[in-house]
């Protein structure tokens, strides 16, 4: 029995065993692969006596830390052995330093890529946060860049091995100039002109508006007289002719002077410019550069807001009013400041939208409405030890439905989505309302409880709450066209 009792400790501490090299293993690849999930960056390449080096790291730091490492190929016929110094300039400022030696035969390529398993010739190293805490990305916080520039310095080639190959001369040691990061490109503008071409190439053409016109017209005016005709003509006898005919005559005139005015006040085409005051509440990335923490990381960046009155200028052009589907183009620029609290700042923004109406029937005073928006913001905001600086462009769509007492009295209710011009960024729902009061003055109301957050992002990320979005519009409209 104790025999037994042996036997069995001796397969469970082997199973034991196996489960823990099991679990290195997966644990080990798993480092491996994300070793390789950063894209590489290559830096200034240069070659001495024959062989060619190339140094390069990760765009951003993974699970143990950033790497970097030269690319080196041996171009001459005969075997040489390579020293020199592999240095990596962080971005807080420091410089990191890896000496390496290594024999390569001829045609002999080395890469460098031993970064888990650790360097023997020196070839690789890695940035920690013990070398520098770093820059994060936006609007990615999640990655991390501690490298700005890797060089080599004091090479020197000797040739190693049998045969009497051509002399070396002396390397003449040189510094490679300091390489600027490349910012991330931008996403191409929108191309206004193309969109607005093809909206205005759907719509109605100036005939056909008018025979539409004149068709609602005429329909209006025998639906109103068949009316009065049921209600008010009764055949009564011929002393009552008279009477009839009285009754009858009163109501048409009615009907005439009523539709005559309603559509008098109609222009094709009515061109307005618009400006008053606001205010925004607008979600931005804050840096506290004061705040000192323990290492590796120092100060820390926050979401935020700024609140603040702006001033607004644009135009409003409204093109086939007369037709069943009409259009609405609305360029704009607004500006605000921050003047309250000790802030300070300036906050900038511009577009152009376009609204696209149709009509529900003849008879009901509603009108499906179809938005399309460019918009583009960039400012900076500061308070004590406290900045902020933004530059984004968005796309907003949506709809919403427009109630008109007449053509120049409505309220307009909408659902519109904002989306960042960035690869996998999320759009924003935004509600809001609009309404015009005799064709002068415009109320505009927006809000979102999640919108869009950017800024320039310094230091380690302590907060990203999601932070609400408001705006507020009180414009006054002056005509353009009599």
């Amino acid at each position: 029995m104790a025999r037994i009792l042996r036997f069995d400790k001796k397969i469970s501490m082997q199973k034991v065993v196996f489960k823990m090299f099991f679990l290195f293993f997966l644990f080990s690849c798993a480092v491996s692969i994300a070793q390789q999930n950063s894209p590489w960056k290559k830096f200034l390449d240069e070659t001495v006596n024959g062989v060619y080096l190339a140094p390069g790291c990760h765009e951003h730091s993974l699970t143990n830390g950033q790497g970097y490492s030269v690319y080196l190929k041996n171009n001459n016929s005969y075997p040489v052995n390579v020293t020199g110094s592999l240095i990596a300039k962080t971005t807080c400022g420091n410089e990191i330093n890896s000496n390496f030696n290594v024999n390569l035969q001829p045609g002999e390529i080395a890469p460098g890529s031993d970064f888990f398993s650790g360097s023997k010739t020196g070839q690789t190293s890695v940035a920690t946060a013990l070398n520098c805490s770093g820059n994060r990305y936006a609007p990615n916080p999640a990655y991390l860049n501690r490298i700005s520039n890797v060089r080599v310095w004091n090479v020197n080639v000797s040739p190693s091995g049998s045969g009497n190959p051509t002399p070396i001369p002396t390397p003449i040691n040189t510094v490679a100039p300091k390489i600027t990061q490349i910012p991330t490109s931008v996403a191409p503008a929108f191309d206004s002109v193309s969109y607005f071409r093809n909206i205005y190439t759907t719509a109605a053409d100036s005939l056909n508006s008018q025979i539409y016109f004149l068709s609602a017209r005429n329909s209006i005016l025998n639906d109103s007289l068949n009316f009065y005709r049921n209600n008010f003509v009764k055949p009564v006898g011929i002393k009552n002719i008279a009477k009839v005919k009285q009754v009858v005559v009163a109501p048409k005139k009615v009907v005439e002077e009523k539709i005559s005015k309603n559509y008098d006040g109609v222009k094709p085409i009515d061109i307005l410019l618009n400006a008053g005051l606001g205010w925004d509440n607008l979600p931005i990335m804050i840096n506290n550069d004061s705040t000192i923490t323990s290492l590796p990381f120092r100060g820390a960046s926050y979401s935020s807001t700024t609140s603040h009155p702006v001033l607004q200028l644009g135009l409003v052009a409204k093109l086939f009013n007369k037709a069943p589907v009409n259009l609405e183009l609305n360029p704009f620029v607004s500006y605000g400041l921050n003047l309250l609290g000790g802030e300070s700042g300036s906050h900038l923004t511009y577009g152009i939208g376009a609204n696209i109406l149709a009509a529900v029937t003849k008879s009901l005073p509603l009108k499906l409405v179809g938005i399309g928006n460019y918009t583009a913001r960039n400012g900076d905001w500061n308070k004590t030890s406290e900045s902020a600086e933004y530059n984004y462009n968005f796309i907003k769509y949506g709809g919403g439905v427009r109630y008109g007492l007449n053509e120049n009295t409505w309220i307009q209710p909408t659902v519109t989505f904002d989306k960042l011009n960035a690869d996998g960024a999320k759009a924003a729902t935004v509600f809001g309302i609009e309404s015009l009061i005799k064709n002068k003055f415009n109320v505009n109301l927006s809000y979102s409880s999640n919108y869009i957050n950017q800024g320039v992002i310094k230091q380690f990320v302590t907060n990203l709450d999601n932070k609400g979005y408001f705006a507020l519009r009180l414009l006054y409209n002056f005509g353009l066209i009599k």
